[in-house]
């Protein structure tokens, strides 16, 4: 794991314009998948330039195209990963920002996965003003556009936000859950013992599961094996490795286990994902 699980800081702009943004490539994930997890304070929208980003948010997973937006509710515990190379702008935006528009931040929730043309036409002239930081007249060209495309999501894209949490963590709450989430990420595919991640966590085993629960809003054994399934997921689709093979690589015992919670996750069987796979990387003749 490169990097420490914390909640983010807020980080403004600029005094005047309560939000954050910068474009980002990332490689197709090597590997053990979601390896960053954050949370932050910040209603956080990303747009998908090319390529696919998947997000993971409690025992939910999206994936985003080029041209579609994956919205990030406040607090919520979440990370992303690609299975190619994939560019996107990211936007975060703070609670004074919205105090400013009259809305209340609290009650503020988006749907997960925005596809709408209107949309993505504004975040386009977002990320092409965003490289215009040093133009005398950024700032109020930035804000405005920033404001239509807030007032656009809010009227069409509303939903709940606590969509991934039953119960709305706390800072505490997160900050006491990092250690066994990096232990878990980094040991997923290995016999996990509720002892060795409370361990990991300096807490006790039942202070763990009920930490956890309100963190994740799944449980140890559920959180482990939604990280199992995608990894499964993902080394079918980029590797075409053996379903025998790539069952014993996520650390189950039973292919039969495997094959049954694979379809019912994914709707196709781990032999048709691999052959699919493998059929698209196929040359033409």
């Amino acid at each position: 794991m490169s990097e420490r699980l914390v909640f983010e800081s807020n980080n403004f702009f600029s005094p005047h314009l309560a939000a954050f943004f910068k474009y980002q490539s990332r490689n197709a994930t090597s590997g053990q998948p979601f390896s960053y997890i954050n949370w932050h304070e910040a209603v956080e929208f990303l747009y998908i330039i090319s390529g696919e980003l998947c997000l993971l948010y409690g025992d939910h997973t999206e994936t985003a195209k080029a041209g579609q937006i994956i919205a990030v509710n406040p607090y919520i515990l979440h990370s992303t990963s690609c299975l190619e190379e994939t560019d996107f702008f990211f936007i975060k935006i703070y609670p004074p920002f919205f105090d400013e528009c009259g809305l209340d931040f609290t009650t503020l929730g988006f749907t997960p996965l925005i596809d709408d043309p209107e949309a993505t036409s504004i975040f386009q002239e977002l990320y092409r003003l965003s490289r215009e930081t040093e133009d005398a007249f950024f700032l109020p060209r930035f804000k405005g556009l920033l404001l239509c495309l807030v007032g656009l999501l809010c009227k069409r894209h509303r939903g709940d936000p606590t969509v991934s949490a039953p119960i709305l963590p706390n800072r505490r709450r997160l900050n006491m859950a990092v250690p066994a989430l990096t232990y878990i990420h980094t040991h997923f595919t290995e016999k996990i013992q509720i002892r060795q991640v409370a361990e990991a966590a300096h807490i006790s085993e039942s202070h763990l599961l009920h930490v956890f629960r309100q963190v994740t809003g799944m449980s140890v054994l559920q959180y482990v094996n939604h990280l199992r399934f995608l990894y499964a997921h993902t080394l079918f689709l980029t590797r075409g490795i053996p379903v025998g093979a790539v069952c014993a690589a996520c650390g189950f015992d039973s292919p039969s286990y495997f094959t049954r919670e694979y379809k019912k996750r994914f709707g196709t069987s781990p032999s048709a994902d691999r052959l699919a796979s493998a059929s698209h990387k196929s040359p033409k003749k």
